[in-house]
């Protein structure tokens, strides 16, 4: 099983993380295994940015400019990354469009993780820096975790 996009984050959780693994492991055949990445910096932010342009592009097939603002809010004793995002569409006649898209995810350290998957029958086997599998540095934007079922 893989999990990709930071998707096990969404797990606010320790229940939730602990009854997705539960899950993931009925299903899994004895040896199998299961992979998912993570972001190692998703709460190292700022505790709090307001409403910024993050990027301002034109899309050629729908005749309009594309903003797209981001906040976000962190709450270091959860562990938990509270982002708002805001897309604006204008058209080249001017009309607008909004939308708002809410996105929280949970940090996960290392060693909360390791514990987390041998509580629910996982043996962590790896974990590589990036999804070419290259060794883990301070760099590395996203962790791929790979465990085994025991």
């Amino acid at each position: 099983a893989f999990y990709s996009y930071s998707t096990f984050q969404y797990l606010l959780t320790l229940e939730e993380q602990i009854q997705a693994l539960q899950h993931i492991h009925k299903y899994i055949v004895p040896g199998g295994y299961i992979a998912f990445d993570i972001c190692p910096s998703t709460c190292e932010l700022p505790e709090s940015q307001p409403k910024t342009l993050l990027y301002n592009i034109r899309n050629e097939e729908l005749d309009s400019d594309i903003l797209m603002f981001t906040s976000h809010n962190v709450d270091k004793f959860q562990q938990i990354t509270h982002w708002q995002d805001t897309y604006i569409i204008v058209d080249d006649n001017g009309n607008r469009e909004r939308f708002q898209h809410n996105l929280s995810l949970k940090g996960v350290s290392k060693d909360d993780l390791t514990l987390l998957l041998a509580q629910c029958g996982f043996k962590l086997v790896s974990i590589y820096g990036d999804f070419d599998l290259g060794e883990v540095t301070s760099d590395s934007d996203n962790l791929i975790y790979l465990a085994q079922k025991l």
